[in-house]
């Protein structure tokens, strides 16, 4: 996992945002090296962890649904307790950590496909318009 120096004054972090965002999907080893990370820090501080990004419309919100998901949560609650607590979460990598944590249960085909439709049927009920969220963000930065 990259570190970055969080004590640089006015840190640009476009160029590492750019090198690390996957576009629509994120990779099973995205999701599991941080999991494990966040198991670990739980484990010896029995603290909160905070999950964040560039602008928290995407990644973020993606790793709190693995997180949740790792932790027993189904797929609809954990979608719902993201979008209460940040409503412009787009959650863009939702179906690949949704492949992730299938595929590290084991789960049979069907209970993935099954979980799929599910959760492509909640973004059908629950447009979030990410694009312009984006904009405002970058408006008010």
């Amino acid at each position: 996992m990259d570190t970055i120096d969080l004590h640089t004054p006015a840190r640009n972090d476009e160029a590492f945002v750019e090198a690390h965002d996957a576009g629509g999907s994120q990779d099973a080893e995205w999701f599991e090296e941080t999991v494990r990370a966040v198991r670990a820090a739980r484990s010896s501080t029995g603290g909160a962890v905070m999950v964040h990004c560039h602008m928290g419309i995407n990644r973020a919100p993606s790793m709190a649904f693995a997180l949740l998901l790792d932790q027993g949560w189904a797929p609809l609650d954990a979608l719902d307790a993201i979008l209460e607590a940040r409503p412009i979460a787009a959650i863009a990598y939702a179906e690949s950590a949704l492949r992730w944590h299938h595929g590290r249960l084991g789960s049979d085909p069907a209970d993935l496909n099954r979980d799929l439709d599910l959760v492509r049927d909640w973004f059908v009920h629950n447009d979030v318009d990410a694009a312009r969220s984006i904009g405002r963000i970058r408006q008010a930065g």
